[in-house]
């Protein structure tokens, strides 16, 4: 069945309004929320008024250094927005750009296939994505990034026909590059499996040919990008045991350190790894039982590539200790939901009663991560925005001499400095990893009276039920000077 372009416009006008139902009802509620969102709301901010890369923002954080090494397209992105529109509907920046990223999927199955059926199939398995529930419920510059991702698969898939898409190709990775480190370590490993499955060196060569293009053509701007970016990979090499660690009562001052990753976090990981898109794994087990399904046409075969090389990088991130510092293995499945939907569409006539059958229950499996990711999102509480943190919030604005402060739990830092903008110590956003954050992060391994001599700290904001104050402090040693329900405010 061919596409009229009224059929066309008329289903993504349906699907637009279950797409939305189902990636905001499940955040309405906790739709202000995110540490990462005030981090990119304030540079946004500070580049929309001085239009210069790289942004160099006020020093807030002080384990931080002003000049912002972090990829700025999503900074720039925003930046180019309506300042009044980004700081009231920033939660629904990440949906809009996921509505984008299928809308592209939509343009891509019209030209290759033409076929409504393949368009709508398509888009009912991406928006059913656990994956997109979990990974955008707050502002990221994933979303961006995964919109870019998907132009780079589709390029450079043309640029096997037409070796001219190269130029388009090596733009769109450039872009990564500039947005977002995880998806440029998953692109790089993507590259490097298809360069070997179709024999030619060009795809890596393309890509690898830009690195020095950029180190030498943006002033040693990318090579700070770099640098950010191996200093993060060497300091959660070093600390990844003690990822999501309990910042003081697994601290070796003031609680009991581990040693090793544990059990609870490894089988996170690996239940986000099959229940994120499982379709994944219909695509891998009907490659195993039908390969002929897998060859029946180029771009069939090269979207199957492309979903072998992500999962396969998402599984040796994970489970391979040597590289777990690049990223939580899981936050990989994301890529590969463009290319997953797209392979079922094209391949379902051809199904027999076997892989209907696969896919059937690929489906069940994918609406049961939905609902335990729409759970997990709604019983969140890192980065939420709630009445008593308000109140807080709008006391350390009102009172200029309320400066120089500590968190416990760090949740809040980013939160301090966008909404009242206070200097507080932290980081974490791009540089300084091993040589400030260390000292608090990912648990306490200095003193809290070193570091308040050290920073020169006045006050801390201790979040009650998180922490103990008296675990970290006696009640004669600090003042407590006001508190706002769970936070309270001590001088230090």
């Amino acid at each position: 069945m061919n596409i009229t372009p009224f059929l066309f416009i008329g289903t993504l006008l349906l699907q637009a309004i279950l797409f939305f139902l189902v990636r905001l009802l499940p955040i309405w509620k906790v739709r202000h929320q995110g540490c990462d969102a005030y981090y990119f709301l304030l540079s946004a901010e500070v580049f929309r008024a001085h239009r210069k890369l790289p942004v160099k923002l006020p020093p807030y954080y002080l384990a931080d250094i002003e000049e912002q090494w972090y990829p700025p397209a999503f900074t720039v992105f925003l930046g180019l927005l309506p300042d009044r529109i980004v700081k009231h509907y920033y939660w629904l920046i990440n949906p809009i750009l996921d509505f984008m990223n299928l809308v592209v999927m939509d343009v891509f199955i019209s030209i290759i296939s033409g076929s409504t059926e393949a368009v709508l199939l398509a888009n009912i398995i991406y928006i059913f994505m656990p994956v997109f529930v979990s990974e955008y419920s707050n502002l990221t510059s994933r979303s961006l990034a995964n919109i870019v991702f998907s132009c780079f698969l589709i390029f450079l898939y043309y640029a096997f026909k037409n070796p001219v898409w190269y130029v388009v190709v090596a733009l769109s990775w450039c872009t990564i590059l500039f947005t977002h480190k995880l998806t440029a370590q998953g692109g790089l490993f993507l590259v490097i499996l298809v360069a070997i499955v179709y024999a030619t060196p060009i795809p890596l060569v393309v890509t690898l040919g830009i690195i020095p293009f950029l180190l030498l053509f943006t002033g040693g701007y990318y090579l700070k990008i770099l640098k950010g970016h191996w200093d993060i990979v060497s300091f959660w090499h070093r600390n990844l045991p003690l990822l999501g660690a309990h910042q003081i009562y697994e601290s070796p001052i003031y609680g009991i350190a581990k040693d090793k990753t544990s059990s609870k976090g490894l089988l996170k990981r690996t239940g986000a790894l099959f229940l994120y898109n499982p379709f994944i794994y219909f695509v891998l087990v009907v490659f195993a039982y039908s390969p002929e399904l897998v060859q029946m046409d180029a771009a069939v075969y090269y979207l199957f590539v492309c979903i072998t090389a992500i999962t396969a990088w998402a599984f040796l991130t994970t489970f391979i200790p040597y590289l777990n510092s690049l990223g939580e293995g899981y936050k990989y499945i994301k890529y590969t939901a463009l290319p997953s939907a797209v392979f079922i569409s094209l391949i379902f006539d051809n199904l027999d009663t076997f892989s209907i059958t696969l896919l059937v229950i690929s489906s069940i499996v994918t609406i049961m991560g939905l609902v335990l990711s729409i759970y997990l999102v709604l019983t969140r509480s890192k980065g939420i925005i709630d009445e008593d943190l308000r109140k807080m919030l709008d006391y350390l604005k009102s009172k200029k001499e309320f400066d120089m402060l500590g968190c416990i739990n760090l949740d809040m830092a980013d939160a301090i400095v966008y909404f009242a903008r206070k200097k507080v110590l932290w980081g974490t956003h791009h540089y300084n990893f091993n040589e400030k954050m260390v000292e608090f992060f990912p648990v306490f391994r200095a003193p809290i009276d070193v570091l308040t001599q050290k920073y020169g700290l006045k006050y801390w904001c201790i979040n009650a039920s998180y922490v103990n104050p008296e675990d970290i402090f006696s009640p004669s040693s600090k003042k407590l000077i006001k508190s706002f329900g769970q936070y309270q405010l001590y001088e230090a």
